[in-house]
């Protein structure tokens, strides 16, 4: 019991290295013999087959009988079967049977190391487990020298030290000992393992190639080389046969053709014979009918498609100039009312102008009585204002002049798009019409000389029927046939030809009208359009300057009423002044002067206004952007702020934190520099205590020893007295 107390840890890793070194013999070793004793016996019986049946196995029963006993080679053996080609023969007693198999796979696609040994044997596991031995060996090792440590112990008194150093160095002995029983079980296992694995992988693969040398292989590329020298064969046979079929057939539809030629003779010599006496009877009398009757209707024709031509020519052209005239006096009907909309804008325009002047003029006189005072002061700043005026008025007249100009040159350019596109209309209208004309003077040409060839042909076979004998009589029938079948179709295709031509003409010349007349209104659109939007930009122009005068006369009366006041007061208090009424005089023709040039520079008015305006309008976008970035500089600086104040509080709270810490530190400092002192003044002490003890009792013994060896001596002398 006092051994297990104190060694302990020993016996607890020599039991674990114990336990797994039974499980590594039971688990692992056993169960690779025994796979090793199946393989042998495997091989053995397996070659024992081969040297009773060659190199030609046929009886796989017999395999898997004696040989793959285990269920993984029975397993192995049955997939591998599978892939076995049997080859039929004559055997000795006359009858078919398999002769031989054939391999199509090698066995070691499934007699595989995996499968017959690692499985079985879980080496995957086994393989790690001299490292697993190593770390036990470590932690024993570790617990034998932590418990020796632990039991050690630091006293005055020597042998107990001793004792605890003694033991200390027992405990890590036997520590080192359990390391090296457990490495040494680690390279133990190692060895065997590796030599068993490689064993049974040596047998393994000996078993793979027994099997092989049972069955012949490459039967997939024999049955390949059979296949395509009987696919060479079949071409061959094919070509033999197509060659001789075709021979026959030629020979056959030879004689087919002949009789159907014969026949088709035969029957054409009789159906002519049938025909020509059928036209003979029949043809006689029509045709003297047929020749009266083209005499007839070759007189009439021609007149009738003249007048046909007529009408349809003059109906074409009131209906081009019913369209085309009507919307001719629309445009123009349009133009004269946008000619007098401009006129009456520009009668406004003078009007206007004429009521500003006139309101100017009676402003000035009013202002002319009291604004003597103010002349002085208006003398400055109406030089200014002059120059600025002058400007502003030159800049309106070449407004005006700009837009009037570029008015005319649209209107202008308008109308000389329109007229050169209705130029071109009616150019084009007559080309087509002349082509038109031409085609049909060329139809009429055609269609006059063609029954004109008709008449003479006509002619000569009457002419020659008359003339020629009965024995030639049914061949001027058959041709005469053939030429009137002829003729009748040809003057159907051409009178077909010549309507298609007529609609496609008429379809096409539909088409172009079509486009011009959308051409034509787009461009009225678009003519209809500027012309309103330059009457907008007038109107726009009128109203700005009616708005402006009306500010310009609302200020003047502002300012004359005013002055008016400034007359009555300046009249009360300075009724004593007559001698001022030259100056007064003057001051009135200065006035004058200055109310002219005012009344020029009032029609600079409208643009300083609408300067102003437009100053304005881009003041307050501006306003409105600065705002909206003062706005977001702001809600920036906000942020910012923000910011900065979680940054400074974060940057106290660390600054505490430090300092804390700091603190705390220097507190841990103090109190291990205290404990060291308190155990370096402790251990001085106990040194101290225990040297000046040890010397006491030192001295002690060495008094009681030096007493003992008095006695002795005394005692010693006293037997030597006695004897």
């Amino acid at each position: 019991m006092e051994f297990l107390e104190l060694y302990w840890n020993v016996v607890i890793t020599g039991t674990v290295l114990a336990v797994i070194a039974f499980a590594f013999v039971s688990h692992f070793v056993k169960p690779a013999r025994r796979i090793g004793r199946e393989l042998d016996t495997a091989i053995a019986r397996l070659q024992t087959i081969k040297r009773e049946a060659g190199t030609h196995a046929t009886d796989l029963d017999r395999i898997a009988a004696e040989v793959m006993q285990g269920a993984t080679l029975s397993h192995c053996w049955s997939e591998f079967r599978e892939t076995l080609h049997g080859q039929t023969g004559i055997n000795s007693q006359g009858q078919e049977a398999v002769v031989r198999f054939r391999a199509t796979a090698l066995a070691e696609t499934f007699f595989t190391d995996q499968a017959l040994v690692e499985t079985p044997l879980k080496t995957e596991f086994y393989k790690h487990l001299p490292g697993i031995l190593t770390g036990i060996g470590i932690i024993g090792t570790f617990t034998g020298l932590i418990l020796g440590l632990i039991n050690f112990q630091v006293t005055s008194n020597a042998d107990q030290v001793r004792q605890s150093l003694a033991g200390l160095i027992q405990n890590v002995g036997h520590a080192f000992v359990v390391s090296a029983s457990a490495i040494t079980l680690a390279m133990l296992a190692t060895w065997v393992e590796k030599s068993l694995v490689t064993r049974r992988y040596r047998q393994v693969e000996e078993l793979c190639v027994l099997i092989d040398s049972l069955f012949d292989a490459g039967a997939g590329e024999e049955y390949l080389a059979r296949l395509v020298q009987a696919s060479e064969t079949s071409a061959t046979q094919a070509i033999q046969i197509k060659d001789a079929l075709v021979a026959d057939l030629k020979e056959v539809l030879a004689e087919i053709a002949h009789q159907q030629n014969t026949a088709y003779a035969e029957h054409n010599r009789q159906l002519s014979e049938s025909m020509a006496r059928t036209f003979s009877e029949s043809l006689k009398e029509p045709i003297t009918r047929i020749s009266e009757a083209v005499e007839q209707v070759s007189g009439n024709q021609g007149e009738a498609v003249n007048r046909m031509l007529t009408d349809v020519l003059a109906n074409f052209s009131n209906q081009m100039q019913e369209m085309f005239g009507g919307q001719l006096r629309g445009m123009n009907e349009m133009l004269q009312e946008t000619s007098k909309s401009i006129q009456g804008a520009s009668t406004r325009f003078d009007q206007l102008a004429d009521n500003m002047q006139s309101a100017g003029q009676g402003a000035v006189t009013q202002m002319a009585d009291r604004m003597g005072v103010l002349v002085g002061d208006l003398d400055a700043r109406q030089e200014i204002m002059n120059g600025r005026m002058m400007e502003f008025a030159e800049q309106i007249r070449r407004s005006v002049d700009g837009v009037q100009s570029e008015s005319a040159e649209k209107s202008r350019a308008l109308l000389e798009a329109l007229g050169n596109q209705m130029s071109a209309v009616v150019t084009q209208l007559e080309q087509q019409s002349m082509q038109s004309q031409a085609g049909h003077a060329q139809q009429v040409s055609k269609l006059e000389e063609q029954l004109e060839r008709f008449l003479k042909v006509t002619e000569m076979v009457v002419v020659r029927y008359q003339r020629e004998t009965g024995e030639k009589m049914q061949h001027s029938l058959e041709e005469l046939g053939g030429k009137t079948a002829g003729l009748v179709a040809s003057l159907q295709k051409q009178s077909e030809q010549a309507t298609r031509v007529q609609a496609e003409r008429q379809a096409q010349f539909g088409e172009q009208t079509e486009v011009v007349l959308n051409r034509l209104a787009q461009k009225i659109e678009d003519l209809s359009s500027s012309v309103q939007r330059a009457s907008q930009a007038m109107d726009t122009s009128v109203d700005k300057l009616s708005n402006t005068s009306r500010d310009a006369i609302e200020r003047m009366n502002t300012g004359a009423a005013m002055l008016n006041a400034a007359t009555d007061h300046l009249a009360q208090g300075m009724a004593g002044i007559d001698a001022a009424t030259a100056g007064i005089a003057d001051s009135s023709d200065r006035l004058v002067t200055a109310s002219s040039n005012l009344l020029e520079s009032s029609n600079t008015v409208v643009g300083v206004m609408d300067d102003y305006r437009a100053t304005h309008d881009s003041l307050a976008g501006m306003v409105e952007n600065l705002r909206m970035v003062v706005e977001n500089a702001r809600r920036e600086a906000s942020m910012v702020s923000d910011i900065l104040t979680q940054l400074a509080s974060a940057t106290d709270k660390l600054t505490a934190a430090q300092r804390s810490a700091d603190a705390y530190l220097d507190g841990i400092s103090d109190v291990l520099a205290t404990a060291h002192t308190s155990f370096a003044e402790g251990i001085e002490k106990s040194l101290r205590m225990g040297n000046t003890q040890f010397h006491l009792e030192l001295s002690e013994a060495v008094n009681r020893l030096k007493g003992a060896i008095q006695d002795l001596g005394d005692t010693l002398d006293a037997v030597a007295l006695k004897e």
